[in-house]
């Protein structure tokens, strides 16, 4: 347990655009770096372009709550599997998920923090084979349309592929009132 500092630089502070990088340090060491794009809001271009069809899943009220050996990680996350169990079965998984902790102690999560945080389980629940875990996320790339309106955010495994121990997954993100947008992860496969 060492003294954690994160350190922030901008790097663009345009019109439409600002660009900004982070460091997290542990101690002497730097343990991860992110940068953040935020985009100025405007309108929609005229015209229409093709997005995907809106899921149709249950809201997370409406499923029942896991018991017994059925919940992933005890006192982490709430979570309603939707389809594909993550231990159990091959295919496209969707799965919704709310944080029940505090990233920080007596601070709400914020929209943005809450997506965030979650974005980290697009890794497991893409590369999660019938032999377990076989690959840890070396890079996530988080990209929202808008922020979350809700606590619960949905999960829809849209791809994954790997070869000689590298992978990739994107995941479509979700809240009650539809599409946010998407979280890519990178892996490589654990050495046994």
């Amino acid at each position: 347990m060492a003294p954690v500092t994160v350190t922030t630089r901008l790097l663009r502070d345009g019109g439409r655009i600002k660009v900004v990088e982070a460091q997290f340090r542990s101690g002497d060491v730097t343990v991860a770096n992110a940068l953040c794009q935020f985009l100025r809001r405007s309108e929609n271009p005229e015209g229409e372009i093709w997005r995907p069809r809106e899921w149709s899943v249950p809201s997370p009220g409406d499923m029942p709550k896991p018991e017994g050996d059925q919940v992933p990680v005890r006192g982490l996350w709430d979570m309603r599997q939707i389809t594909g169990d993550i231990r159990k079965s091959i295919g496209q998984r969707r799965t919704w998920v709310r944080e029940v902790r505090a990233l920080v102690a007596g601070a709400p999560l914020s929209p943005f923090v809450r997506v965030a945080v979650a974005a980290d389980y697009a890794s497991p629940l893409s590369h999660m084979g019938l032999s377990g875990l076989g690959y840890i996320n070396s890079d996530l790339s988080l990209y929202l349309h808008r922020l979350p309106t809700r606590a619960w955010i949905g999960f829809e495994v849209v791809d994954h592929g790997a070869t000689d121990g590298v992978s990739n997954a994107t995941c479509r993100l979700y809240d009650e009132e539809g599409a946010l947008g998407s979280v890519t992860v990178a892996a490589l496969a654990q050495k046994r």
